[in-house]
């Protein structure tokens, strides 16, 4: 009987040893230390000198084409909280596309792109804009419905993504009820119980807000890789805009050639 089993235990063997060395070949075996997080806002074909929130359509398709032929996998909000809970383990080839305020350019630029590489991302919506249906800046509700099999959506606020006279976020200013109103209403519009700070601005009474809320994660715009354990209310994220180099881009994936 022994000697019939030794056969089938090397091609077995053979078999792990093939797909480890498949995998290594592919970048996709060693566990992700930290994620990025990238924010974009407009993905615009002509984008101008002084809107610093826009990048061109053919710089973001030249950054996803580098994303599908390096085999990044591209996280859903889910994965990424289970990540940096440390309940889950992704490849070191691992990303969060994340896009702030919930501009049309979701629909007509970006979601052609990352449909075509089978990617995902979140949106990050400024929930009262979806009720401006003939908004030429802002997504409706019938485009987020028609985007939802590559986009899923979180909150962004329903209406505080503005600032004082100072410049100081409404979010850090405003009373606490009426956070709560906002917040509360802009959690209706979206299927995710995440949130991302509007100018990235946050203390610690907004943080115990999120908290009393049940948000289960909220992120800044502080820059730097996401690690697992890292404060659920405090994740990094990092700005993608038109001054980013291709060679500068790979620096915030941490892409190392194989």
């Amino acid at each position: 009987m022994k000697i019939f089993l030794l056969p089938f235990l090397s091609a077995v063997l053979f078999i792990f040893y093939y797909n480890t060395a498949f995998n290594k070949s592919a970048g996709d075996v060693e566990d992700a230390k930290a994620i990025p997080v990238l924010i974009y806002h407009a993905v615009v074909k002509d984008p101008l000198e002084e809107r610093e929130i826009e990048i061109s359509l053919d710089q973001f398709k030249k950054q996803m084409s580098f994303l599908k032929k390096n085999n990044y996998k591209t996280l859903t909000l889910d994965e990424f909280y289970d990540f940096i809970q440390g309940n889950k383990v992704f490849p070191s080839r691992s990303v969060l596309l994340t896009f702030d305020d919930g501009i049309k350019t979701n629909y007509t630029n970006v979601y052609p792109v990352l449909k075509k590489y089978d990617f995902t991302a979140a949106a990050f919506i400024i929930t009262n804009s979806l009720d401006q249906q003939t908004s030429d800046f802002f997504l409706n509700k019938d485009e987020l419905e028609k985007i939802k099999d590559v986009f899923e959506y979180a909150s962004h606020t329903h209406n505080m993504h503005g600032q004082t006279a100072a410049g100081t976020p409404d979010l850090l200013v405003k009373p606490k009820e009426e956070i709560i109103k906002d917040i509360k209403t802009s959690l209706k519009y979206v299927d995710k119980n995440y949130l991302a700070y509007p100018f990235g601005a946050y203390n610690k009474e907004l943080i115990d807000i999120l908290k009393e809320l049940n948000i289960k994660m909220a992120f800044t715009a502080k820059g730097g890789k996401a690690h697992p354990k890292d404060p659920v209310y405090e994740i990094d994220r990092i700005f993608i805009d038109k001054h980013i180099t291709d060679e500068q881009f790979m620096q915030i994936l941490g892409y190392k050639q194989n």
